[in-house]
């Protein structure tokens, strides 16, 4: 397998974490428009496009969906990656679900979101989404005792992360820990995080045709 600017997902991570703002709850929008999962299927099919947004160089681009996936924002696969899996979220609690891609090969994940009669893609790197609660907590890390929990705010091709908790190991030889935009004890940090490494998390369906046709339905 030839995979190219393997370093530049690692630095997406970095980035992401960088862009950490206090979490603080959001106002819940209108409900979504009763067609958006119809727009999400013709993207899927190919008979509409989508704008991919690349975080890391940001870059906006309008991009047709394919199954095989041989670039992927800013990365080439050969042999090309495929859709393994994906699932049915609302990931910013705004009202209007989003749509959430697994790679194969673990790679990480695409997010397609709706937005003023546009579906917008944004990338995820494995360890910046290594579990989604189904109430949008995203638990990402960059170490193994760097690591924590973040909420995704959108706005049309931009993208935020909102802290919830963090834990790093930046300040040696003492550990560092955020909650919210404050200062955190590890106490505080380990009940938090505990927390919601219990909730519930997102049920994923096998990306299939059969599957991906009955989106509009329900699955």
């Amino acid at each position: 397998m030839n995979m190219h600017y393997l370093n530049k997902g690692h630095c997406l991570l970095f980035v992401l974490l960088l862009c950490f703002v206090p979490y603080a709850a959001g106002t819940a929008a209108p409900a979504a428009p009763p067609d958006i999962l119809q727009t999400y299927q013709d993207v899927l099919l190919g008979k509409a496009p989508y704008i991919q947004c690349n975080l890391y160089d940001g870059l906006t681009q309008e991009a047709a969906f394919t199954d095989e996936i041989a670039s992927w924002y800013g990365y080439l696969f050969d042999p090309p990656f495929t859709y393994v899996s994906f699932s049915v979220t609302d990931l910013d609690s705004d009202g209007s679900p989003e749509l959430l891609l697994a790679l194969s090969e673990d790679f990480g994940y695409e997010l397609l979101r709706y937005q003023d009669g546009r579906v917008y893609g944004f990338p995820f790197f494995a360890r910046a989404m290594e579990a989604v609660t189904a109430d949008g907590e995203i638990h990402a890390s960059s170490g193994a005792e760097n690591f924590g929990w973040y909420r995704a705010i959108f706005n049309g091709d931009t993208m935020q992360t909102d802290i919830i908790c963090w834990k790093d190991d930046e300040e040696s030889p003492a550990f560092h820990y955020q909650i919210g935009g404050a200062e955190g004890t590890e106490a505080d940090f380990n009940a938090l995080n505990n927390a919601l490494l219990s909730k519930e998390t997102i049920g994923w369906t096998d990306y299939t045709p059969e599957n991906i046709g009955s989106l509009t339905s329900g699955l």
